[in-house]
């Protein structure tokens, strides 16, 4: 409920590029369920209050690419398709996914994210591996003073360029060994809002570089230039973070990465 009422007052909600059959392809390789159904526009809740009237034209089923609606009926993306649709009073074309409301933005945004990154790499074969890759869109959400506890063994490293790591559960054996920070955000980016899950095989900030820039071959790129791997991923998030507006990335409940 929260996330929908931050929805409509700041209307954060993801913008799915074409073509919708890699949106369909990356919905059934992460197994989740969706049908494409024709729907009635008066069963539907459009969560974004404002759309423009330039924007609305006859509305036409067979060409329009479907909009998008969680399993409770709210339109996620294709606001404008779902104007003109109403305009003319017509049935719209629709892919409903088998996910709550909230469930559905995180699916959404994760796969606006890797298609978006996909038409950059397209269309620049040849790049700097971390000036082209950062030109994603800025796509934040606004956590105001977020105020998170970390801890770390080591001190701090001002002059670092990435920033610091910190734990944010230490290990408890070891916990007198921890120096304990409290660290305010202005807006700190965090994993749990797009749904990403640890299982302990992979690093956090690597699970994360995967989501993020999807398309890179890094051991591929590490193994040609004789980068770090480790090294390499984190200044590669630490510049794209940046480049958003984020102070800050918080994977979940395990580790916080501070640009402070």
């Amino acid at each position: 409920m929260y996330l929908k009422q931050l929805v409509k007052s700041q209307n954060i909600l993801p913008q799915i590029p074409e073509p919708y059959s890699d949106v369909i392809k990356l919905l059934k390789s992460n197994n989740i369920e969706y049908k494409s159904i024709l729907a009635d526009t008066a069963k539907l809740r459009p969560l974004q209050g404002i759309i423009f009237a330039d924007d609305i034209h006859e509305y036409d089923h067979i060409k329009s690419s479907p909009i998008y609606i969680s399993n409770e009926y709210d339109v996620i993306d294709g606001h404008h398709r779902l104007g003109s649709a109403i305009a003319g009073d017509k049935l719209i074309k629709s892919i409903i996914i088998n996910l709550n409301t909230e469930d559905c933005i995180k699916e959404l945004t994760r796969i606006q994210h890797i298609l978006d990154h996909k038409n950059i790499e397209s269309n620049n074969k040849e790049f700097n591996v971390i000036d082209s890759i950062n030109e994603l869109p800025n796509n934040r959400n606004n956590n105001s003073n977020t105020k998170v506890s970390g801890y770390r063994n080591t001190p701090i490293n001002d002059k670092s360029e990435i920033g610091n790591f910190f734990h944010i559960k230490p290990n408890l054996e070891d916990s007198n060994q921890y120096m304990k920070y409290n660290i305010e955000f202005d807006n700190l980016f965090d994993t749990d809002d797009i749904g990403l899950n640890f299982d302990g095989n992979t690093m956090p900030n690597e699970k994360l570089a995967k989501v993020w820039f999807p398309y890179l071959n890094l051991d591929k790129i590490v193994s040609e230039h004789g980068f770090d791997k480790n090294s390499l991923i984190n200044k590669m998030l630490h510049k794209h973070a940046n480049d958003m507006g984020y102070d800050g990335i918080k994977y979940s409940d395990i580790m916080l990465h501070s640009f402070k």
